[in-house]
């Protein structure tokens, strides 16, 4: 997963170069809910699990880098360093929460299955959001008060 998850982030960056940035963001998230959507339609079968946790990590890798472009275009560069620490803060309570919670669940219900069902409709939201984002305003055009005097 981590040598995947690397993949995506140098393919990632390639294509931030190439394409709109919006658009990988809502691919890739999109492109994620292949990896609990294999785990649904083929319970048990190893090599499918490994695949889509392959495809997974080279997605997660790309948005990965996504986020660091979106986080820069639109706040600019004098506040990128607060979102990104925001962004950055989110992601590794995530990261330490998720696998707690996924735990917990599974305690009480037995089975992984409603983490599993729950992965879809949050990688669809996350779409929907980087659906919503407006183009990034232009920093270069804005002054402040004390430049026009």
């Amino acid at each position: 997963m981590g040598l995947a998850s690397i993949g995506g982030r140098l393919v990632g960056g390639w294509l931030l170069d190439t394409f709109d940035v919006r658009r990988l963001a809502i691919f890739a998230a999109l492109a994620s809910t292949v990896f609990p959507a294999c785990l649904i339609l083929a319970p048990g079968v190893a090599w499918v699990a490994m695949l889509a946790l392959i495809f997974h990590a080279l997605t997660g890798g790309m948005k990965i880098g996504t986020m660091i472009y979106l986080t820069s275009s639109l706040f600019g560069p004098r506040s990128f360093g607060l979102f990104f620490g925001i962004v950055g803060l989110n992601t590794s309570l995530a990261m330490g929460l998720g696998p707690l919670l996924a735990n917990h669940l599974y305690d009480l219900t037995q089975s992984y299955w409603p983490v599993v069902w729950a992965a879809i409709p949050g990688f669809l939201i996350t779409a929907a959001m980087f659906t919503a984002l407006t183009p990034a305003p232009d920093f270069t055009r804005t002054r402040r008060k004390t430049d026009e005097a």
